[in-house]
């Protein structure tokens, strides 16, 4: 992790130039933090790194599954 926000968004933006520049697909997903806590504390879960992928993750197979990107 990097130690502030915008080190982190300078990252962002340059692996996303980067990933697109290989042409692979990809998502952004924007993480409501306030949501992603009262996520975790509805199933009593940690706040960490696996969680917030977890949590990630599930908004984007429901992205995906509302288009209709992939069935199940």
């Amino acid at each position: 992790m990097t130690p502030t926000f915008d080190e982190w968004l300078k990252d962002h933006r340059n692996d996303l130039a980067k990933f697109k520049r290989q042409r692979h697909s990809m998502h952004e997903v924007e993480v409501d933090i306030d949501a992603y806590i009262a996520w975790t504390r509805a199933d009593s879960l940690p706040v960490n790194e696996k969680t917030r992928a977890d949590y990630t993750m599930q908004i984007l197979i429901e992205r995906m599954k509302e288009a209709g990107d992939f069935s199940s």
